[in-house]
């Protein structure tokens, strides 16, 4: 007969270790994933800035500022809900940004014009969604300091 994983474990240290072990790596997986959201945050804020400087054209930098304060004037979250991943979307969060940097935020989506965009500044596959808000976040507050 073979035995459940859970029967395995409780053969060598008792239910409350476990229930104490579940708890402490749950905590820890969270602290984990905070930072690791928090690194592809400020990853994405340096890309933006140091697009925003070599390469952007202004206009591509008011189309991110205009996608940011429709999103900010919204009511609840929209802005932070924008770059959650969405598995049933048709398109991925990298192909709206994209799109809005080269057409604005009310433009049709082109994956392909977007897919462009990211391989012409050397990003690879579909960045994350922490990521790309640090993008956003990093180009338009670059434009902010320009018109200042």
């Amino acid at each position: 007969m073979e035995r459940t994983k859970s029967e395995s474990i409780a053969t060598i240290v008792s239910e409350q270790a476990v229930a104490e072990a579940t708890t402490r790596l749950q905590a820890s997986r969270e602290e984990w994933e905070m930072e690791q959201e928090r690194k592809q945050l400020e990853a994405g804020f340096d890309a933006g800035v140091k697009w925003g400087v070599k390469n952007a054209q202004y206009p591509e930098l008011r189309n991110l500022q205009e996608l940011r304060e429709s999103l900010e004037n919204e009511v609840g979250d929209d802005f932070d809900q924008y770059f959650d991943e969405c598995d049933d979307c048709c398109y991925q969060v990298s192909e709206l940004v994209g799109s809005v940097v080269l057409q604005g935020y009310e433009a049709k989506v082109d994956r392909s014009d977007a897919r462009d965009f990211w391989k012409s500044i050397d990003v690879e596959g579909n960045p994350s969604g922490p990521w790309l808000k640090g993008f956003v976040l990093g180009a338009t507050e670059l434009l902010e300091v320009v018109e200042d």
